[in-house]
């Protein structure tokens, strides 16, 4: 039997995942206390279990992941807005860490296999440079980076303590329908359904897009390849690209058959802001043979499309 748990698994990047593995034949139990996700992201499906709950109720969880006689847990449930996780770090921190903590704990001691975190490119310093994972050293520059970090400690602790393959996915910026955070790209969007005038904050920054069904692979063949990947390892899933604010605006304009003018707002601008963040993914494609096959341009498109 092919079963997978999945915490957060109705959100943005959660329900691509089910998305995918429903379609290569798995079956699915997402958990998830829908704070930010939204059951009708799910696809109604005889594969698919929907509990709802939270990762910080300890007994209920434990419940369900030894109910559903999964042999993998994806760990997506998290806060994963930056300024929200600033703005209250000891929720992010409760959410982020405590709420990781909880998740392992419930996979111990009852048949599993492995674990997939979803972790991200924000525990990265700034540098100009594409980020490595055996070679980038990590120091994040917000508290939602420093919860990520700490996620992948306490993995990397019940791996050795456990044997349970644990694996730490860096996600970089995810890109596509769906998303329920006001990221730059939904920004735009939905900016752009009542005006041209585009209000933005820091515009130089460059970042690394990837589209949500990239990612979703990404899950799925560190499952199929389970016995290439280390007991504990960490993997950049990103597109190796980047791309400014002023180019979202330009490419999305594009799409629209407008030219979207760009309005710099003093309140959106960070006072601590990364100029690049980019992935190096050279590990993930040697050892799995996973690479992205959608563009940004095509991610847009596909953006565009929910948006309409």
């Amino acid at each position: 039997m092919k079963r997978i748990f999945i915490t957060g698994g109705a959100g943005f990047i959660g329900s691509a995942i089910v998305r995918k593995l429903i379609n290569n034949g798995y079956d699915v139990v997402v958990y998830d206390n829908l704070s930010y996700g939204k059951k009708n992201f799910l696809p109604e499906s005889d594969s698919l279990i929907f509990i709802e709950g939270d990762i910080n109720e300890t007994d209920r969880l434990r419940k369900a992941i030894i109910d559903s006689n999964a042999h993998c847990v994806y760990h997506l449930a998290a806060i994963h807005f930056i300024p929200d996780c600033n703005s209250n770090p000891s929720k992010a921190l409760q959410v982020n860490v405590v709420g990781t903590e909880s998740v392992l704990n419930a996979c111990n001691n009852n048949g599993m296999k492995q674990i997939i975190l979803a972790s991200t490119a924000a525990v990265y310093p700034i540098n100009d440079f594409p980020n490595i994972e055996d070679k980038t050293p990590a120091k994040p520059i917000d508290i939602y980076g420093y919860s990520k970090l700490f996620s992948e400690m306490l993995l990397k602790k019940f791996q050795k303590e456990t044997g349970i393959q644990s694996i730490a996915l860096r996600l970089f910026n995810a890109v596509g329908p769906r998303e329920t955070n006001p990221h730059v790209i939904p920004h735009i969007f939905l900016s752009a359904k009542d005006t041209d005038l585009i209000p933005l904050g820091n515009l130089e920054p460059r970042r690394d897009y990837i589209h949500v069904d990239d990612i979703a692979t990404a899950f799925l063949q560190i499952t199929k390849n389970r016995t290439d990947v280390n007991g504990f390892d960490i993997f950049n899933v990103g597109s190796g690209n980047e791309y400014s604010v002023i180019d979202l605006t330009k490419m999305i304009g594009n799409l629209l058959g407008r030219e979207l003018i760009v309005e710099k707002r003093n309140e959106r601008v960070r006072n601590i802001e990364r100029m690049h963040l980019v992935s190096d993914i050279s590990k993930i494609k040697k050892t799995i043979g996973w690479e992205p096959k959608i563009n940004l341009e095509e991610a847009l498109l596909d953006t565009a499309k929910y948006y309409q």
